[in-house]
């Protein structure tokens, strides 16, 4: 007996330690894989920072106010955190050492070409200004920095998806670990559970102290075939669960992979509303229907941070989400990263089992490993939404942000193009903001921004956009529409944002007006930028004649009737 259990001994510290790598190997890629999407997103700030610092420049020459400098001052201070940033992220990363430095080089480049265009403008006045705007050099330098970017973020995805590779084969060298884990465990038992025999045998022991014995190894061994059933489906389960991309596609997934794992008993998930004061069905199993929405109050789980039990015969409280059902139920807390984010509850089905406390025994053992798979799961899905949503949208008024409207532009365009439907390009202005924010303070000024962008959003049609462009700017693509159609729109929204009132607390503050220009594709040009420019011109003859009103571009740009032929040939020479 003593060689066979130094062997098994063996063999069991053999696997625990190549289990032990395995998962460590992937712990380390997976680590590895968080710190160059951080990468790309420092990278993807320093380029929406330079970009607010030229709107700023370019509204200090068109206007020669110096309250359109503050988004160039704070370019400059927050590029050079995050280039100080991205040397301290980037050890570790030599395949981007290179193109750091020439972002570097080129952002510096391209701060210095504002430095001098905005001396040209405070020395020598916006004609100046506007002639070194004209040649070229600080669209050179900018062009030059959306490179230099665009070539990191490409190193980084061809990195991020080796990683991901890395990633993968690291999950399924750490699957096979435990599987070969398993395996030899039974092998070891199912060794020593045959040698037990011969050695018993050969005491020619009682055969009823035999026969129980060998009924007790039997028993072991069902147990270990049923767990590694159990760790089979919940490996396979967790598999399916991290493959998710979203919130909604896990939760098509939970019931069934719930009702195999969970067989005999029904059940709900609940997440908690962003509110924290209620809790939301995102799935059912078991045969039960959608649950309606609960309390955090109603369940005892939720207010011990542990799970809770109640049997008939245990004398457990039980939760009054479950509406006084005369079952054994059990509920399992959702926790990540110390939060509670959700709930896992079990009702058992069958209340005249014989051996109920076995099965719910069994049943608990599994939530806990399921629920904090279904936590983390969760959570993580959770914070790549809100990645996704801050990379496109503007923190303050949640609309779209300048970033995604260069990513999208050209497609809506192109859509419109191809249907043959009009677009009407509109740029917005909140008019005497300043003004209002030296009045009423900053916080009053974003409450006004922030109910103007709320406004548009909740009064365009679905598929219309609405942009923050910079500042106290939006900009908004109404798609089908014409120039009378989009006029009557857009006047409908200058009343009706001149009608709204603002409240900050408890004082009533003064609303704001808005001045519009609009330019309509194809009539007035066919590039999405010449459309921005040409409404911004329109925007600011409306407010040259008064604010509060909406101009629409008359004329035609000298490109607008150019065929893609002819476009192609321009930019060729250009």
């Amino acid at each position: 007996m003593a060689p066979v259990s130094l062997f098994a001994v063996a063999c069991l510290v053999g696997n625990s330690w190549w289990t032990f790598h395995n998962i460590s190997q992937l712990v380390q890629a997976t680590t590895w894989v968080e710190q160059t999407a951080d990468i790309q997103l420092e990278v993807a700030r320093i380029e929406t920072d330079l970009v607010n610092a030229e709107t700023g420049q370019r509204g200090y020459v068109l206007t020669a106010l110096t309250d359109y400098l503050e988004p160039y001052y704070a370019g400059i201070r927050y590029a050079d955190q995050r280039l100080v940033q991205l040397d301290r992220m980037a050890t570790g990363h030599p395949a981007i050492t290179a193109q750091l430095d020439d972002l570097e080089t080129a952002v510096l480049g391209k701060f210095e070409e504002m430095r001098t265009v905005i001396s040209l403008m405070e020395t020598r006045g916006q004609i100046a200004a506007r002639q070194r705007i004209s040649l070229g050099e600080g669209k050179a330098l900018m062009d030059e920095v959306r490179l230099v970017v665009s070539t990191i973020q490409g190193e980084l995805a061809s990195d991020l998806e080796a990683q991901k590779q890395q990633v993968a084969l690291a999950r399924t060298s750490a699957l096979s670990a435990l599987s070969l884990f398993v395996t030899g465990t039974l092998i070891l038992v199912a060794l020593l559970y045959a040698t037990s025999r011969r050695e018993l045998a050969r005491r020619s022991k009682d055969s009823a102290e035999i026969a129980q014995y060998a009924q007790s190894l039997k028993s072991s061994l069902a147990e270990l075939r049923r767990d590694r059933n159990e760790v089979q489906e919940l490996i396979e389960a967790a598999g399916y669960m991290q493959s998710c991309d979203s919130v909604p596609e896990l939760t098509r997934l939970l019931t069934p992979i719930l009702e195999r794992i969970f067989a005999g008993y029904s059940g709900h998930v609940y997440l908690h509303a962003p509110s924290r004061n209620r809790l939301d069905c995102v799935a059912s199993f078991g045969g039960l229907e959608p649950a309606h929405l609960m309390a955090p109050t109603d369940c005892w789980a939720l207010r011990r941070g542990q799970d809770h039990l109640h049997t008939l015969e245990n004398g457990a409280p039980a939760c009054a989400h479950h509406h006084g059902e005369r079952s054994d139920t059990l509920c399992v807390p959702l926790i990540a990263h110390g939060d509670t984010i959700g709930l896992l509850t079990l009702i058992r089905q069958d209340q005249q089992d014989h051996d109920p406390a076995d099965k719910m025994d069994n049943a608990r053992r599994l939530s806990h490993m399921v629920g904090a798979q279904l936590g983390l799961t969760f959570a993580n899905l959770k914070l790549q939404d809100s990645l996704r949503q801050q990379a496109i949208t503007d923190p303050l008024t949640q609309a779209f942000n300048r970033r995604y409207l260069d990513a999208i532009g050209d497609k809506i365009l192109a859509q419109a193009d191809r249907f043959h439907q009009h677009l009407a390009v509109a740029m917005l202005d909140v008019d005497h903001f300043k003004q209002y924010n030296d009045l009423h303070g900053h916080v009053a000024g974003d409450h006004a921004l922030t109910a103007v962008a709320h406004f548009m959003q909740t009064h365009i049609r679905e598929a219309d956009w609405l942009f923050r462009y910079g500042g106290e700017e939006f900009l908004i693509i109404l798609q089908g529409s014409d120039a009378d159609s989009a006029r009557a729109k857009l006047e409908h929204m200058r009343e009706a944002v001149a009608a709204l009132q603002f409240t900050n607390g408890d004082i009533v503050l003064p609303g704001v007006t808005i001045s519009l220009g609009c330019a309509i594709y194809p009539e007035h040009a066919t590039s999405l930028a010449e459309l921005i420019d040409l409404a911004d011109g329109a925007l600011y003859e409306a407010k040259a004649a008064g604010r509060n009103r909406i101009r629409l571009h008359e004329g035609r740009s000298e490109t607008a009737s150019v065929t893609g032929a002819n476009l192609l040939s321009i930019a060729a020479k250009a």
